[in-house]
């Protein structure tokens, strides 16, 4: 992990910890910055996250406008919309991390392990997502949360050999690709795998 990467790690954590503390200072949301972002975006990070109401990632760190360059979608899934963005992030902003923030309780994820089978593009994306938790016998007994982190491990996985722009960001330039899980309960987000600059 290069130091950039590191820096935008660090500049996360220290945000949720301000937002689980309930010490927000609501950095970056002034006119001033409204100002300086006409001239162009220079986000920290890239963040994949799911489409849940309760996990807005620049209120969970505390950032604003232009820190963080946002994709979401229900069940942090990925497709080619979501791989071209990312791409969009490291190629043209350069951005030096990739987080991808799963959490607790994931209604996408219960749904999918429940079996459910709604009508439409809905119940496609819960196939993808048992796909890629396995079978759901066998996931069920891990309980939700366990299957959250397993499955957002494998997403990050998935992602950092994704498309040739982010595989060459990785290997070229060190861009980092990190998993992560937000406690509903706690406030708080986690890494979920060991980097020299977890804080």
């Amino acid at each position: 992990m290069n130091s950039r990467a590191a820096a935008a790690i660090n500049f996360l954590f220290e945000g949720n910890r301000r937002f689980a503390g309930s010490l927000l200072i609501h950095p970056h949301q002034d006119r001033q910055r409204r100002t300086k972002c006409l001239q162009g975006q220079q986000p920290l990070a890239a963040l994949l996250g799911c489409a849940d109401s309760r996990v807005p990632p620049e209120v969970l760190f505390d950032c604003g406008i232009g820190d963080l360059f946002v994709v979401r979608t229900a069940g942090t899934v990925i497709d080619n919309a979501v791989i071209a963005s990312l791409e969009y992030a490291v190629d043209h902003l350069h951005v030096p991390l990739i987080m991808v923030l799963g959490h607790t309780a994931c209604g996408a994820v219960t749904a999918a392990l429940e079996g459910a089978t709604p009508p439409g593009a809905l119940g496609r994306l819960l196939d993808g997502i048992r796909n890629m938790c396995g079978s759901a016998g066998e996931s069920a007994t891990e309980g939700v949360d366990a299957v959250v982190r397993r499955y957002t491990v494998h997403i990050a996985d998935s992602l950092r050999t994704a498309g040739t722009m982010v595989r060459a960001a990785v290997e070229r330039d060190g861009c980092a690709v990190v998993p992560a899980c937000y406690s509903l309960t706690e406030g708080t987000v986690e890494l979920l795998e060991h980097h020299a600059a977890m804080p």
